[in-house]
């Protein structure tokens, strides 16, 4: 004899219930997690692009973000010349990307570099997987 075979038929759904349960769980914290990496991502990506389109462009001086994006009711790009210490070492900004989402300003540097930059005006790093579209 088994254990189930001893079991309920209430026991049965109640644990049935719990394991559907469970697993639904950890079905959302997973699309939960991969959502908010994509989140983090995309800025990256867009001004990833950006760059991209200006360097082509023959990196003109003074920039301007205008030239290689389309206005966006939900996000502003912009041209961002400050400069942010991480570490010790200074990182000069290039443009600039802000959500109304309000996943903090995201830059990119003269030289390619993603620096995330917190409403407290905290700099860090932005560190992209490189085999997931996931960032941090």
């Amino acid at each position: 004899m088994t254990l189930f075979s001893k079991w309920t038929r209430r026991r049965t759904l109640l644990a049935a219930i719990t394991v559907l349960s469970l697993v639904f769980a950890v079905f959302f914290g997973v699309i939960i997690i991969d959502g908010e990496a994509y989140d983090r991502w995309r800025p990256a990506h867009h001004l990833r692009m950006v760059y991209g389109a200006w360097v082509r462009d023959g990196s003109p001086e003074p920039p301007r973000a205008d030239r290689y994006v389309l206005e966006s009711a939900s996000s502003t790009t912009f041209v961002d010349t400050a400069s942010h210490l991480i570490d010790g070492q200074p990182y000069r900004g290039l443009f600039g990307y802000r959500s109304t989402h309000r996943l903090g300003t995201y830059v990119i540097t003269r030289n390619g570099e993603v620096i995330v930059v917190d409403d407290s005006g905290r700099a860090r790093l932005l560190e992209i997987h490189k085999t997931k579209a996931a960032a941090w």
